[in-house]
């Protein structure tokens, strides 16, 4: 048995292995759904997160060759570099917007925070691109997935299969990628639909980080003793207070002693 399990093995590529581990998890999960009700942990469940962690890695070892030979194309050198361009350019405008909305001053008086927030605002940036661009190119990326190699092409999707199609198991491993592909944007869908959550801990963090680390204690100004001050131009600064546990931002006036 073990040698026909390593011989099988010996046959099959990654991936086919990770869709056949996830394919078994997932009937273990079915056939211990009921008896999961008696105990503590439920098993079933257990198993189908390792059943769908199993279906990404396969299709990741799929994608991963794919994407490193295409990234030896300009063209895609090219269309990468835009959507990092513009993946970027949104995230520092993002930012900019959440820190003035969250804060209700100027967010020019707090540059580092809108660096940080930039990063933590960008996995939702992705999100939205990956979801975006798999719906609009989703028929191209089926011709894609049900190619062996990731081509695109018409002649890949039109030509007679090879004698050892079937024994390599595409259209098995076609109906894998299919569920991982639509399993990956049904992810980013539900991570998107719970960003608010997300965004108000990254608004307390932007409060936080910009009373403690961009405002200073002593200023030309009398202030309270829980008061701040971060600087615009003119006489016009930020005035931070903490109250409690909650932080107060205003713009206040203040006149420069000479």
């Amino acid at each position: 048995m073990r040698r026909w399990i390593q011989s099988k093995a010996a046959e099959m590529t990654e991936e086919g292995l990770a869709y056949c581990f996830a394919l078994a998890l997932f009937t273990l999960s079915v056939l211990l759904y009921r008896l999961s009700h008696y105990w503590d942990i439920q098993i079933s469940q257990v198993l189908a997160y390792a059943a769908i962690t199993f279906l990404l890695y396969g299709f990741w070892s799929y994608l991963a060759p794919v994407l490193r030979r295409a990234s030896e194309s300009i063209l895609v050198k090219g269309v990468w570099a835009a959507l990092t361009v513009a993946g970027a350019t949104v995230s520092v405008s993002l930012a900019q917007v959440f820190v003035n909305e969250t804060l209700q001053v100027p967010s020019s008086a707090f540059p580092h925070t809108q660096a940080l927030v930039a990063v933590l605002v960008a996995p939702v940036v992705i999100g939205v691109f990956v979801v975006a661009l798999g719906l609009m190119l989703a028929p191209v990326f089926q011709i894609m997935l049900y190619s062996e190699g990731g081509e695109l092409s018409i002649k890949s999707f039109l030509s007679t299969a090879p004698p050892d199609f079937k024994k390599t198991g595409v259209e098995a491993k076609y109906l894998g990628r299919f569920l991982a592909f639509f399993l990956a944007l049904g992810l980013c869908f539900g991570g998107l639909g719970r960003t608010d959550t997300y965004l108000n801990g990254v608004g307390n963090f932007v409060r936080w980080f910009a009373y403690h680390f961009e405002t200073e204690r002593f200023a030309s100004c009398t202030l309270g003793p829980e008061a701040k001050v971060s600087y615009l131009s003119g006489n016009q600064l930020v005035l931070a207070e903490k109250d409690d546990e909650s932080y107060i931002f205003q713009v206040v006036e203040c006149a420069v002693d000479r």
